[in-house]
């Protein structure tokens, strides 16, 4: 049973949690990490959801759920070493962006990190549950499999691109 805390329009924490799957009052929101990857040569490292999860074989950043009890980065550094195997505590990066998102039944904070990384993709440890493979793309190439429907929608991709390692 997973537990989220429950933040509000201003993202202060409620002192509530709800319980992944029940929905949420109209004045709560929960929060969720975007964490994006960049190389040295300007790719950013994607993963193909499982066949197993939500949107199967869909492409996205690597991202979820922050849990109850954590921030979000702590939440950020779960996630990716879960799906991936790869402990970002040791390399540079930073909260890059941070919004509100209500969208039908969804309403969330989503924290979005950028972290500059060159690393050997067959290093990782992917969590075969949850990540059915990664790849490094353009993001040229990723706002194409976006507008293609094999993609995740983003709506900051044009600002991610032009980020710069802080």
């Amino acid at each position: 049973m997973e537990l989220w805390d429950i933040y509000d329009k201003n993202k202060q924490l409620t002192g509530k949690t709800i319980q992944r799957g029940q929905r949420l009052k109209d004045d709560e929101y929960h929060l969720i990490v975007h964490i994006w990857i960049k190389n040295k040569d300007n790719e950013f490292l994607i993963q193909q959801r499982s066949e197993k999860v939500r949107n199967p074989l869909v492409w996205s950043a690597t991202g979820g759920s922050v849990i109850a009890g954590e921030n979000s980065y702590d939440g950020a550094i779960r996630e990716v070493k879960e799906e991936l195997g790869l402990d970002l505590t040791k390399h540079n990066g930073y909260l890059f962006d941070s919004s509100l998102y209500e969208e039908d039944d969804q309403k969330y904070w989503c924290d979005t990190y950028l972290y500059f990384i060159d690393l050997d993709i067959n290093t990782l440890s992917l969590q075969k549950e949850e990540v059915k493979q990664v790849k490094y793309e353009k993001m040229e190439i990723i706002k194409k499999m976006m507008n293609e429907g094999s993609f995740f929608i983003y709506d900051y991709l044009d600002e991610l691109e032009k980020a710069e390692q802080k």
